[in-house]
């Protein structure tokens, strides 16, 4: 059984992300960096950090949910969290900013080590670059051109493509 959402965690995530762009940033760089966190914690520590639902859409991979949340799309009626601390800016139409700071408090250690490490790594990009970056099968071979449509991302496919063995893959439900 897949986890659940976790909001907290995603929007502690993207606290950390703006307040190292000045609290404000494109909308697309920023659900793009996040991806990029949620595939390495897959990968390096066995196990995602928010447990959102993945994608392939024509920009490259996505955090479903949290992409609904940019959008003012919660996923559910008790969803208000987000809108609580991060919010699109009206007057720039692609940008979000934070409102107010979560705190990192259901943020592993390992975990905000992770954002801090991607961000150095990828956070010079624009999001036309990160797009690029994105679309590279070097950089994120699971993603496949939906060519206008969405296609799930599977957490076994981002493991797979990076060498785990089907046995490993297959010895936990989450990754199915």
């Amino acid at each position: 059984m897949k986890a659940r959402y976790k909001e907290d965690k995603a929007v502690q995530i993207a606290a950390l992300l703006l307040e190292k762009e000045g609290n404000k940033m494109n909308y697309t760089k920023l659900i793009k960096l996040m991806y990029v966190v949620e595939r390495r914690s897959l990968i390096k520590r066995g196990v995602p950090i928010t447990f959102d639902n993945l994608y392939s859409l024509d920009n490259g991979p996505i955090l479903s949910l949290t992409l609904d949340n940019i959008n003012g799309q919660t996923y559910s009626q008790e969803s208000t969290l987000w809108s609580q601390f991060i919010s699109k800016l009206e007057q720039e139409k692609y940008s979000v900013y934070l409102i107010k700071s979560p705190g990192i408090g259901k943020l592993s250690r390992a975990e905000v080590k992770l954002v801090n490490e991607v961000y150095e790594e990828l956070g010079h990009m624009t999001y036309g670059q990160l797009i690029s970056w994105s679309h590279n099968p070097r950089n994120i071979p699971e993603w496949q051109d939906p060519n206008g449509s969405s296609i799930p991302i599977k957490l076994c496919d981002i493991l797979g493509s990076e060498g785990y063995s089907d046995d490993a893959i297959a010895s936990d439900s989450i990754y199915q």
